[in-house]
Protein backbone atom coordinates (compact mmCIF):
# COMPACT_ATOMS: atom_id res chain seq x y z
CA UNK A 1 0.00 0.00 0.00
CA UNK A 2 1.42 3.40 -0.95
CA UNK A 3 1.89 6.17 1.59
CA UNK A 4 -0.76 8.32 -0.10
CA UNK A 5 -3.31 5.49 0.09
CA UNK A 6 -2.63 4.92 3.76
CA UNK A 7 -2.99 8.64 4.53
CA UNK A 8 -6.22 9.05 2.55
CA UNK A 9 -7.79 6.04 4.31
CA UNK A 10 -6.95 7.33 7.80
CA UNK A 11 -10.35 8.25 9.29
CA UNK A 12 -8.94 10.46 12.04
CA UNK A 13 -6.79 12.45 9.62
CA UNK A 14 -9.68 12.76 7.16
CA UNK A 15 -12.02 14.04 9.88
CA UNK A 16 -9.39 16.53 11.07
CA UNK A 17 -8.80 17.80 7.52
CA UNK A 18 -12.54 18.26 6.94
CA UNK A 19 -12.82 20.25 10.18
CA UNK A 20 -9.87 22.47 9.26
CA UNK A 21 -11.36 23.06 5.80
CA UNK A 22 -14.69 24.11 7.35
CA UNK A 23 -12.91 26.51 9.71
CA UNK A 24 -10.99 28.02 6.79
CA UNK A 25 -14.17 28.57 4.74
CA UNK A 26 -16.25 30.19 7.49
CA UNK A 27 -14.54 33.64 7.44
CA UNK A 28 -15.14 33.86 3.68
CA UNK A 29 -18.77 32.81 4.08
CA UNK A 30 -19.29 35.34 6.89
CA UNK A 31 -17.77 38.07 4.69
CA UNK A 32 -19.88 37.25 1.61
CA UNK A 33 -23.15 36.64 3.46
CA UNK A 34 -22.92 37.88 7.06
CA UNK A 35 -25.49 36.90 9.64
CA UNK A 36 -27.78 39.81 10.48
CA UNK A 37 -29.69 39.95 13.75
CA UNK A 38 -33.33 40.97 13.33
CA UNK A 39 -35.96 41.76 15.96
CA UNK A 40 -38.85 39.91 14.27
CA UNK A 41 -39.16 36.89 12.00
CA UNK A 42 -40.96 38.96 9.33
CA UNK A 43 -40.07 42.54 8.48
CA UNK A 44 -39.06 45.08 5.87
CA UNK A 45 -35.71 46.36 4.61
CA UNK A 46 -34.37 48.71 1.93
CA UNK A 47 -32.98 47.19 -1.26
CA UNK A 48 -30.62 49.47 -3.18
CA UNK A 49 -29.97 49.03 -6.90
CA UNK A 50 -26.57 48.17 -8.34
CA UNK A 51 -26.56 51.49 -10.20
CA UNK A 52 -25.52 53.43 -7.08
CA UNK A 53 -23.37 50.75 -5.49
CA UNK A 54 -19.89 51.93 -6.53
CA UNK A 55 -20.74 55.34 -7.96
CA UNK A 56 -18.46 58.14 -6.72
CA UNK A 57 -20.32 61.46 -6.96
CA UNK A 58 -18.69 64.64 -8.26
CA UNK A 59 -18.46 66.75 -5.09
CA UNK A 60 -16.44 69.68 -6.45
CA UNK A 61 -18.29 73.00 -6.21
CA UNK A 62 -17.55 76.69 -6.55
CA UNK A 63 -17.65 79.08 -3.58
CA UNK A 64 -21.28 79.59 -2.67
CA UNK A 65 -22.33 76.90 -5.15
CA UNK A 66 -24.80 74.15 -4.44
CA UNK A 67 -23.68 70.88 -2.94
CA UNK A 68 -24.19 67.67 -4.87
CA UNK A 69 -27.31 65.93 -3.66
CA UNK A 70 -27.06 62.18 -3.23
CA UNK A 71 -29.88 60.16 -4.73
CA UNK A 72 -30.45 56.46 -4.37
CA UNK A 73 -32.78 54.16 -6.23
CA UNK A 74 -34.31 52.12 -3.45
CA UNK A 75 -37.21 49.71 -3.02
CA UNK A 76 -38.91 48.34 0.08
CA UNK A 77 -38.52 44.56 0.36
CA UNK A 78 -39.83 42.02 2.85
CA UNK A 79 -37.79 39.36 4.64
CA UNK A 80 -39.31 36.23 6.12
CA UNK A 81 -37.22 34.03 8.43
CA UNK A 82 -39.29 30.89 8.06
CA UNK A 83 -38.03 27.98 10.13
CA UNK A 84 -36.31 25.25 8.11
CA UNK A 85 -34.89 21.89 9.12
CA UNK A 86 -32.95 19.00 7.63
CA UNK A 87 -32.58 15.50 8.93
CA UNK A 88 -29.70 13.29 7.93
CA UNK A 89 -30.02 9.65 8.99
CA UNK A 90 -26.85 8.11 10.42
CA UNK A 91 -26.46 4.37 10.49
CA UNK A 92 -25.83 2.87 13.95
CA UNK A 93 -22.58 1.32 12.70
CA UNK A 94 -21.30 4.74 11.59
CA UNK A 95 -22.19 6.17 14.99
CA UNK A 96 -20.38 3.35 16.80
CA UNK A 97 -17.28 3.78 14.62
CA UNK A 98 -17.29 7.53 15.26
CA UNK A 99 -17.56 6.89 19.00
CA UNK A 100 -14.60 4.48 18.80
CA UNK A 101 -12.52 7.14 17.02
CA UNK A 102 -13.42 9.72 19.66
CA UNK A 103 -12.51 7.28 22.44
CA UNK A 104 -9.12 6.67 20.80
CA UNK A 105 -8.47 10.42 20.69
CA UNK A 106 -9.10 10.82 24.44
Amino acid sequence: MSRLSSISNDAVLKEFAQGVAQDAVMPVADFLAPTVAVSKSVGRYKKYTEKNRFHIPDTLRTLGGRATELKFEVADETYNCEPHALDYPVDNLEQLEADDVMNMLR
